[in-house]
């Protein structure tokens, strides 16, 4: 896969050598910075988005500020959505949603996040977003999984919380496919799908093909599952009608 983001500022990222890259992070994501950005009440970062850095850590706080945490989704998210409702699969504390909620108006946001630590922190931001910007908002603490109907899940930190299959520590949590949420909350137009679940995407595209019917946009984060590769993935969302337009890392835009 030969396709790279076409965008500016990587571009000139990819000429910065990546030790010097290493140390320009560490000096500006110090927890002091985090520090500071709490002390003085900053609520935006260089996204233009809203966030309330008191959910979080010093150290993520600066992160997040800085446009580091989930850049690449969010830089793909604002430049390549294109319909008003958004399904984000694993919002976690909502970096991209603060984002895109001052990017765009008048939008539908369907948010999915198991993790109950992040979903606390999640709602929160949107109350506080729901009093600045109108848009619509469906929130949901749970699990993208089609074989049960609960699982557990592990909270071990804000970005590394999984599905635990045999261990029974973590909290059960309810699960939910794509089909369902697009029956539930009567979706019946087209609509862009962001996701970052730890591969958990893969049975959407190999087990519940159909719901993508309405879907013209996808951001995806993907992962190489015991089931299926990340190669895997692509070759069949290239057979559903979705190409690769971009792509950083192992985060991809696909287009109808």
């Amino acid at each position: 896969m030969l396709i790279k983001t076409k965008s500016l500022e990587r571009k000139i990222k990819y000429l910065i050598p990546n030790n010097i890259k290493k140390i320009i992070v560490n000096i500006i994501s110090h927890q002091y910075i985090g520090f500071l950005i709490k002390k003085f009440g900053i609520k935006i970062n260089l996204f233009g988005g809203f966030f309330d850095y008191s959910r979080v850590s010093n150290h993520e706080a600066a992160l997040i500020f800085w446009g580091i945490w989930e850049s690449a989704e969010i830089r793909f998210s604002k430049r390549f959505v294109d319909t008003r409702v958004i399904i984000e699969l694993g919002s976690s504390i909502g970096v991209n949603f603060g984002s895109l909620t001052h990017h765009f108006k008048d939008k539908k946001f369907i948010c999915v996040e198991a993790s109950k630590e992040n979903f606390k922190k999640l709602l929160g931001l949107k109350n506080q977003i729901e009093l600045k910007k109108k848009h619509e908002y469906i929130m949901l603490n749970k699990a993208i999984h089609y074989k049960k109907n609960k699982i557990k899940f592990k909270h071990t930190s804000t970005s590394g919380s999984k599905i635990i299959e045999k261990n029974l520590d973590g909290d059960e949590i309810e699960c939910i496919s794509l089909k369902q949420i697009l029956n539930n909350y009567n979706i019946k137009e087209n609509y862009t799908l962001i996701s970052d679940i730890e591969g958990a995407e893969s049975e959407i595209f190999f087990e519940d093909s159909v719901s993508l019917n309405k879907c013209t946009t996808m951001i995806l984060e993907l992962e190489n599952t015991a089931d299926y590769s990340i190669k895997d993935q692509i070759e069949k969302l290239n057979k559903l009608n979705f190409k690769v337009i971009e792509k950083y890392a192992n985060v991809f835009v696909l287009k109808k």
